[in-house]
């Protein structure tokens, strides 16, 4: 990907040395002030400071160090006198980096469709997004258009809200980072048209990428890595448009690398989502869309080196087609947890890392064309599906469980099911090479033969037996022991799963916790309001309700659940809040080396069989340190719940 400084000159040197007027004046931007010197050639330089001797030419590599001043003035006109100033309009010495830098941040600029940075349509460029979208907000700025970054981007303010009055004028977005890097997040949430992100770098950005609009979402050659949290979420629910990614990476964030949620088309082209713990997770499940995932060659989309999954795709009557793709040695980290088995009870242990996860509930057909899903910790394809389902030239070898794992969802009202295997491999794998349990109505055939050898259990196995009969449980169950608390707070409440199957407690604003058996020992649970953080929020949060709830055994602290139980925290949203962006924070108290901070709990995910996906809140502890979130947040109607296996502080915020 093309780097800043080579081939052309930075964004700021094209800026000192344009000469046709700019839409706006830049000291409202960034800052700096150009003055041409009267009766007197060449530069004048401020506090009187000597004249550098000749300009070294600029380093050819970008991230070995910033250009100086005068290696940016080096094409500036010769009548030119400088001063240049911080974002807090604090003179900045001509010699120092700070002034070289707050020339080379002098960015962004948003442009109408059909016009580029330097035009005179276009805003000009700004120090921050924020004082950009001040000018869009004070300007006769209207209609389709693109922010265009024309340096990297370190200023924390890069959150675009279609509730912003600045932007009623505006229309479809696009975002464009010519190649440059953002070290913080970018959001663009309660948007009503089409979105677009292209050409950009992120790393290192918590939460990187969050796009949440009714219109469609594209999003094309960009990178995303290291993020403290998911890589990129997007999401269009709220309509019926479509979501398309296309030769972009998302590689070792925390937990999914690319989630996209929609109910129209998903469509991945030559992507790579590696190394974190969930490669990728697209949900076209509430619409009738379809999920089409493709490389232009085998391997261009990848899904590989993930810990609890590689790809997950759902649709309902949509068809999910896997064509070209990788998803091989998705393995678990040590003691990693894997399944939610039952309701209050974690399993560690009971399935582990799976390639490629595909469900299709409503009879959308599901078709696996030239793909592989080797070296998983589990299964290598895990299918859940209602319609037609065809393997075409299928690689699944050595993998932990079943090669290939077919599961018809119409089993019990005996729904017809086929499955088409048309060549391909299915070796050395622990369980079956293939196994399809399709109930008596399902039928599998061989189009060409495939190749098993080696499999543990055998080379494959078809299930046509009828479902069976549901255990049911006598009785109405144990009740729960519920808890009203009153404003000032109550004394620890013994958990008594004797008598109970939990214990709930309820505050004086609607917020519950709900400690779900088996577990042990004393609770409390207090509100949290907003001048009693722990912390100040994250930027582009706004308290909504707070809740606190703490566990003691023998009278100790204790921070963790380890009986198998779990804790439900629910908040009632309010109903100005309701269809808007909204997040379940987690206080952290080991974070930054015990100092603490906020988490961002992850948005709610489940397996091919609806069980939830268990993350880790610290996947790089090691040993792990059994704290889990158990498949995330879930915002939907009045409610925001999220349920984990550990006590603190959570809040709802709003975005």
């Amino acid at each position: 990907m093309r780097r800043p400084w080579q081939g052309r000159r930075p964004a700021a040197v094209r800026r000192l040395i344009m000469t046709r007027p700019r839409a706006l004046p830049l000291s409202a931007l960034i800052l700096i002030t150009l003055l041409v010197q009267l009766g007197t050639p060449g530069i004048a330089w401020a506090d009187g400071e000597a004249p550098p001797t000749e300009a070294e030419p600029a380093a050819e590599v970008w991230e070995e160090s910033v250009p100086t001043v005068a290696e940016i003035l080096e094409a500036a006109p010769p009548e030119t006198e400088l001063v240049v100033v911080d974002a807090s309009g604090t003179p900045e010495p001509l010699a120092s980096q700070e002034a070289a830098q707050a020339i080379l941040e002098s960015d962004p600029e948003w442009c109408p469709d059909g016009y580029t940075p330097g035009d005179p349509e276009c805003t000009g460029s700004f120090l921050t997004v924020d004082a950009l979208l001040d000018e869009i907000g004070s300007g006769s700025y209207s209609g389709n258009g693109t922010i265009y970054f024309d340096t990297d981007y370190t200023t924390h303010d890069a959150f675009i809200r279609g509730s912003d009055p600045r932007l009623v004028n505006l229309r479809n977005l696009g975002i464009d980072g010519q190649g440059y890097t953002l070290s913080v997040p970018l959001e663009v949430t309660g948007w009503l048209y089409d979105v677009s992100i292209t050409n950009l770098d992120m790393a290192g950005a918590t939460s990187a990428l969050r796009v949440e609009t009714t219109g469609a979402i594209a999003v094309t050659d960009i990178n995303i890595s290291g993020s403290g949290g998911d890589g990129a979420y997007l999401d269009n629910t709220s309509g019926t448009a479509s979501i398309t990614v296309t030769d972009s990476t998302f590689n070792a964030n925390t937990w999914t690398g690319l989630d996209a949620r929609s109910h129209g088309d998903i469509t991945l082209t030559d992507v790579v989502a590696t190394g974190q713990e969930d490669g990728a997770y697209l949900d076209a499940s509430g619409g009738l869309g379809a999920v089409t995932v493709g490389g232009t060659v085998f391997g261009d989309s990848d899904f590989s080196g993930n810990t609890l999954a590689g790809l997950t795709a759902k649709t309902a009557s949509g068809k999910i087609t896997i064509n070209n793709v990788i998803a091989d040695n998705n393995t678990l980290a040590p003691a990693a947890p894997t399944a939610l088995a039952a309701p209050a009870t974690l399993d560690v242990g009971s399935s582990e890392a799976y390639g490629l996860g595909l469900t299709a509930s409503a009879g959308g057909a599901i078709d696996v064309i030239d793909s592989g899903a080797s070296h998983n910790d589990g299964r290598g394809l895990w299918i859940e599906g209602t319609g037609p389902i065809l393997l075409n030239n299928v690689i699944a070898d050595a993998n932990g469980a079943d090669g290939a794992y077919l599961h018809n969802l119409g089993t019990c009202s005996a729904s017809p099911i086929s499955v088409s295997v048309d060549g391909g491999t299915f070796t050395n794998n622990g369980g079956y090479g293939l196994h399809a349990v399709l109930g008596p109505a399902g039928a599998l055939t061989f189009i060409n033969p495939a190749t098993f050898a080696g499999n543990a259990l055998g080379d494959y196995a078809v299930n046509l037996d009828p479902c069976p009969e549901c255990d049911k449980e006598g009785g109405e169950g144990k009740p729960y022991n519920t808890i009203n608390v009153p404003e000032i707070g109550i004394p620890p409440v013994p958990l008594d799963c004797e008598l109970f199957a939990g214990t709930i407690f309820i505050l004086p604003s609607g917020d519950r916790a709900m400690l779900v058996c088996p577990v042990q020992g004393e609770a409390t649970a207090s509100p949290v309001p907003a001048n009693g953080l722990p912390g100040p929020l994250p930027a582009g949060r706004t308290h909504v309700s707070g809740i606190a709830v703490g566990m003691t055994k023998s009278g100790q602290p204790v921070l963790t659940i380890t009986e198998g139980g779990y804790l439900k925290i629910a908040f009632p949203i309010p109903e100005d809040l309701r269809g808007k962006s909204l997040a379940i924070l987690y206080w952290d108290p080991i974070a930054n080396g015990g100092v603490g901070g906020w988490v961002e709990l992850p948005p709610y995910a489940a397996r091919p069989d609806g069980s939830p996906l268990v993350h880790r809140l610290h996947p790089s502890a090691s040993p792990d340190d059994g704290m889990y979130i158990l498949g995330g947040v879930r915002v939907f109607g009045d409610s925001a719940t999220v349920e984990v296996n550990f006590a603190g502080t959570f809040v709802l915020v709003a975005r």
